[in-house]
């Protein structure tokens, strides 16, 4: 009883792969079954055997459906995913499914429904890099510095995208600069293929040790708004360091170089400023006097901060 059931949904996902429109037509019956990757018949058959071996003893329905998706992915980089989730849903075992079976007693929470990516358009984060254009030259990501990011994703949806735009960025601290020209007009993207973009851009209002994540917006002819995509710095904030403060005595006065000043000083690492007093000073040479002094205070900066010394 169980058996036939599950065959009646491998023979719908069969006659689904065999009725799949491709770019040249449909993938069609092979009567050659040696050539595996021709033909939707084949296709079908290399899944199904390519299934079993993945699966574990005993399968439910749910694992032997996910078992065969798997082998999609590593055959076929998910070329039919979902051609198998909707032969699946047809017979209940969609992706809301729930089956639990012990001997001839099969429990099961039927579900109807293909994943959201199946229904309509889609994209998807496949990786992410960057660089920093300007500042320091350190891997931080500062305020102001422009950040030359590039995004590589995958149109994962059932149908092409035309007329696609990156629309907006936005980020869940500060303000998005973007250097970039908004809408970038992209390529159409056909099922399942692959684009990176470029864009330059500032983050005005990051704070220090804050994680960084930025949203890019798209939209499409088919979509009038796609899924954002997320990118995530988790270990490149700011590294204005501020919090980090000593007592230091400057001078007892009697050196007319320079002004005794008793008060809290604390490096921006990347910018070599010093606060006193809460009051930022970019030029420590003209507030204290000779080089002599602002040799002393670099000597110090660098011992408490371990950080830049450069003039």
């Amino acid at each position: 009883m169980l058996g036939s059931i599950f065959g009646s949904m491998l023979w719908d996902l069969y006659w689904a792969m065999i009725d799949q429109a491709e770019e040249n037509g449909q993938l069609g019956f092979n009567t050659n079954k040696y050539q595996s990757a021709i033909g939707g018949s084949n296709i079908a058959m290399q899944l199904i055997v390519e299934g079993l071996k993945i699966q574990p003893c005993n399968p439910t329905f749910v694992q032997s459906r996910d078992a065969i998706l798997v082998a999609d992915e590593l055959l076929y980089d998910q070329a039919y995913k979902c051609v198998i989730w909707e032969a699946f849903a047809k017979r209940g075992l969609g992706e809301g499914a729930i089956s639990l079976s012990s001997g001839s007693v099969l429990n099961v929470t039927e579900s109807f429904d293909v994943p959201i990516y199946c229904r309509g358009p889609w994209i998807t984060l496949t990786s992410h890099s960057y660089t920093i254009g300007t500042g320091d030259g350190d891997r931080f990501i500062d305020d102001c510095e422009v950040l030359k990011l590039s995004i590589t994703f995958v149109n994962s949806g059932s149908v092409a995208l035309t007329d696609l735009q990156l629309v907006g960025v936005s980020s869940n601290v500060g303000t998005v600069i973007v250097v970039s020209q908004l809408p970038m007009q992209l390529p159409d993207m056909p099922e399942r293929s692959l684009f990176t973009i470029d864009i330059e851009l500032m983050v005005d209002g990051l704070e220090y040790d804050q994680p960084l994540e930025l949203e890019a917006k798209f939209s499409a002819v088919e979509a009038e708004e796609l899924p954002s995509i997320f990118v995530t710095f988790t270990e490149t904030s700011t590294d204005i360091v501020t919090k980090e403060k000593v007592d230091w005595q400057f001078g007892d006065g009697n050196d007319e170089d320079w002004t005794a000043i008793d008060g809290q000083f604390s490096l921006e690492p990347s910018r070599s400023s010093l606060t006193v007093d809460g009051v930022s000073y970019y030029s420590p040479v003209a507030m204290f006097g000779k080089n002599s002094m602002y040799s002393c205070l670099i000597c110090v900066c660098c011992v408490y901060f371990h950080s830049y010394c450069s003039s």
